[in-house]
């Protein structure tokens, strides 16, 4: 089914009055979006995530990449390699898990002149599971606390799709 024919099932719902069939209709479009155009997504994700933040004056947390990004639904769940960096202890590296809701009705196609697309989280974004050496796992939950106030909290993305590039079907 092609997103064009999923939109209109999505109004014929809407016009019958199939509120809960109408979201998982919603959804399905938005996974099939970002999953499409995941790798345009995760360019400007990376832009974004990818740096230095201070966590205290001995502590930084460093993403080093933004490796993959997976829509389910409205849920998208990011993949990313991180270190903490200590001046007393030996630092800390691994991976985190970055999770949140994208509201269906924030993605769309913002420019179409430079395959300009965005969308919205319902929420920012969090951490939602970290995994560090050299740290136990109380330790893991207070950085995931403490990474979760420094992290980027961008609420809408926006990615660039080249007009050549092949839509989503």
């Amino acid at each position: 089914m092609t997103i064009k024919a999923t939109c209109n099932a999505a109004l014929l719902l809407i016009a019958a009055g199939f509120t809960p069939s109408v979201f998982a209709v919603e959804c399905r479009v938005v996974e099939r979006i970002g999953n499409h155009f995941k790798d345009h997504i995760l360019t400007d994700i990376r832009g974004l995530a990818v740096g230095e933040y201070e966590v205290s004056p001995r502590k930084n947390l460093i993403v080093h990449s933004v490796d993959d990004i997976r829509f389910t639904g409205c849920r998208a769940v990011v993949k990313a390699t991180i270190e903490v960096e200590r001046k007393v202890r030996r630092d800390a590296k691994g991976n985190a898990r970055i999770a949140g809701d994208i509201d269906p009705d924030s993605v769309k196609l913002v420019d179409p002149s430079v395959g300009k697309w965005e969308f919205c989280f319902t929420k920012e974004p969090r951490i939602e599971k970290m995994k560090l050496s050299n740290t136990a796992g109380i330790g893991e939950r207070q950085y995931k606390k403490i990474a979760n106030r420094v992290w980027p909290r961008e609420r809408c993305y926006t990615f660039i799709v080249p007009k050549d590039e092949e839509r989503p079907r």
